[in-house]
């Protein structure tokens, strides 16, 4: 900086004034001049990134504060929720008994009261949760377009948070995230939901393997769409598995030993999500030993703001 102010001032100084510019009294003026002006620059640029970097802190000083707000809110609704827990097993009891009863023809008489306490449970247990999903989308409420987040924050997050299971996953996987522009959005809680099942279920798809393999997420737009695609060249989805996938329910990840199925949100709601509350589409092309591609579109219009 010092130089090229010191070049453009003594290239004016010679137009003006021809040879005599390079006396040492003017070089040393001209010198002197680009310096200071250099030194005002950078100070000037430092006090700029500190503002910067103190309006961040604030930033992300408030968004702990309702980070703690929406947490505490969250464990009450699973308190309610841990409630019903026992309401429905006894429910299920209930009607299990019931159906034994009918199989067997025996104490048709009680059959009435059962069914009515297995109604009346039911009306209970639906009456909780409607309260306690009206709690959790108080909690997650995203409406508010002060609330909104740029997308490139969101992939940064999602990139640390993937990694990191990468590397507790003692696979040899590289997620490269690439992006065309950035924009703001108030629907990064769905983003993120969506994204990190897509990247963690390629994740699970990828076999322990001394080979580096990949998982790719790409990000680009046209006038009307931002498209997301999330590929790997992981084991691939065997082909009268690929009408499934969406289903409720489905899952490839079971253990057989304990019967826990581990699919994280699930591809059903995973589809839901992108469908109903961003009013996009999903579509998966899939080959074995090949791998998978998730491709999205979203409207522009339901997500930027």
């Amino acid at each position: 900086m010092i130089l090229i102010d010191y070049l453009s001032n003594l290239l004016e100084m010679y137009v003006r004034i021809g040879p005599e510019c390079f006396s040492s009294t003017i070089q040393q003026s001209l010198i002197f001049v680009a310096t200071l002006r250099t030194v005002i620059i950078v100070i000037i640029f430092f006090c700029l990134d500190y503002y910067e970097i103190l309006l961040l802190k604030k930033e992300h000083a408030e968004r702990y504060k309702k980070l703690l707000l929406t947490t505490s809110k969250l464990k009450c609704e699973i308190f309610w929720m841990e409630k019903n827990m026992y309401q429905i097993e006894n429910t299920m009891s209930i009607s299990y008994e019931l159906f034994e009863k009918i199989k067997q023809n025996r104490d048709i008489k009680t059959w009435s009261t059962s069914a009515l306490t297995i109604a009346k449970d039911i009306h209970e247990v639906k009456k909780e949760y409607s309260l306690i999903v009206r709690g959790i989308k108080e909690a997650l409420d995203t409406t508010d377009v002060n609330n909104s987040t740029s997308f490139k924050v969101i992939l940064l997050i999602l990139k640390e948070t993937i990694e990191r299971e990468i590397y507790n996953s003692n696979k040899n996987i590289e997620l490269i995230i690439s992006t065309n522009n950035d924009f703001l959005t108030n629907k990064h809680y769905f983003l993120m939901s969506v994204f990190r099942n897509l990247i963690t279920n390629s994740t699970e798809a990828i076999s322990p393997s001394p080979n580096l393999n990949h998982i790719w997420f790409n990000h680009t737009s046209d006038d009307l769409y931002h498209i997301f695609e999330i590929k790997d060249d992981g084991n691939g989805i065997k082909e009268d598995h690929l009408s499934l996938i969406f289903s409720p329910g489905f899952s490839t990840k079971i253990n057989y030993n304990t019967g826990e199925i581990n699919r994280g949100l699930g591809l059903s709601l995973v589809k839901d999500i992108v469908t109903k509350e961003l009013q996009g589409t999903i579509t998966v092309d899939s080959k074995e030993d090949i791998g998978t591609r998730f491709l999205i579109k979203i409207p522009k219009n339901i997500l930027e703001v």
